[in-house]
């Protein structure tokens, strides 16, 4: 990812936090959805039924067992308290779709292999949708904490907004109305760093080199996209947007997969990666060539079947390691992975099994 203080000397555009500012932002506020999850699903007044929800919500927000009992429902508790690090939400959708719009917001990149959050029903849509209800309730206020950061939170999806709009929008996603090839007087304020009261001032000037024009749409101050992007050229601060592409590019050996498809799902896209940027047509065949065979299964719910790699291969540490080398991974960590995800799945369907069995019939 492209280096926020560059970003900032060459487009002026002032950056209040860094990425790495704002993923602790991101768990402080989901601390706060864990706190409301807890109150909504507490199943009792005892301390193990207090436990077993505790439980249950960090198995939704983590494939880490559970830490040191810890109250998900103490007011004021952030995400250092609950013992959260952000490695527990790096699967969350809605917090990739947070991490995306920060870096088309703040850094004018757009990375195509993930969702396009230029929609009115996609995720970017409903993530911020939840952040504006949750920034003016009553329960944040209550909690005593973390306002700040859902605040930050939903700054980014409102400044990413005012950039598509900016940009030529075809739909945008954030609340309010979407003006296509206009953006508001709040959002060129978002856009240049300043406040709506300086916008105002400027434009009521019709001075300088570059005029800023405000049309009044039913009441709103609106302008084109056109002008705003004139202006904001002319003021140092706008940002050029980028195009990247970071699909299969990860180290599959950094991260813990929730389950085996996901991490098959990870070498079909580490392969798609490698043919595409390096050209290595035969990289199926390679992969059979390691002795590895795929296995075709039924996907539940679904008419087709799927490929997977299956358990026996999985913990197979010769194979995965010879798969390893053709995905240009670190072999013994790789082969380490593989045997992880593989033995926590069969332990999760052994103990659905045990439940299964103990039910009284």
């Amino acid at each position: 990812m492209q280096d926020e203080t560059t970003i900032e000397e060459t487009s002026g555009f002032p950056i209040r936090f860094t990425r790495e500012e704002f993923k602790k932002n991101i768990l402080q506020t989901w601390s706060i959805f864990m706190g409301q999850s807890y109150y909504i699903y507490c199943s009792g007044m005892t301390v193990d039924s207090y436990m077993e929800t505790g439980r249950k919500i960090w198995s939704l927000v983590s494939n880490r067992d559970v830490p040191s009992y810890v109250c998900q429902g103490d007011p004021g508790d952030g995400y250092e308290d609950l013992q959260l690090t952000f490695d527990d939400l790096q699967n969350n959708g809605a917090v990739q779709t947070l991490l995306d719009l920060y870096d088309y917001g703040v850094l004018g990149i757009v990375d195509i292999s993930h969702e396009n959050f230029d929609s009115f029903d996609g995720f970017a849509n409903w993530v911020s949708r939840i952040l504006h209800d949750l920034s003016r309730s009553q329960f944040l206020i209550e909690w005593n904490h973390n306002q700040v950061a859902v605040e930050n939170c939903l700054y980014i999806c409102e400044l990413a907004n005012a950039r598509l709009m900016l940009e030529g929008s075809d739909e945008g996603f954030h609340l309010g109305d979407r003006d296509i090839e206009e953006v508001s007087i709040q959002q060129l304020a978002l856009l240049s760093g300043m406040t709506v009261a300086s916008i105002r001032t400027i434009a009521s000037r019709k001075s300088g080199k570059v005029p800023l024009p405000i049309e009044n749409r039913n009441g709103a101050a609106m302008i084109t996209a056109e002008h705003a992007k004139e202006w904001l050229k002319a003021k140092g601060r706008y940002v050029n947007v980028t195009t990247v592409s970071t699909s299969g590019t990860e180290d599959l050996t950094t991260r813990k997969f929730a389950t085996t498809s996901d991490f098959e799902l990870a070498i079909h896209t580490r392969s798609n990666h490698l043919e595409n940027s390096f050209g290595l047509t035969d990289i199926d065949a390679q992969i059979l060539g390691t002795g590895l065979q795929w296995i075709e299964r039924p996907s539940p719910g679904l008419p087709f079947l799927r490929r997977t790699i299956g358990f026996d291969q999985l913990i197979n540490v010769e194979l995965m390691q010879r798969l390893a080398g053709i995905l240009q991974m670190p072999p013994t960590q790789f082969a380490l992975r593989a045997a992880e995800v593989a033995v926590q799945e069969k332990m999760r369907e052994i103990t659905l099994q045990l439940k299964a069995a103990s039910a009284p019939k």
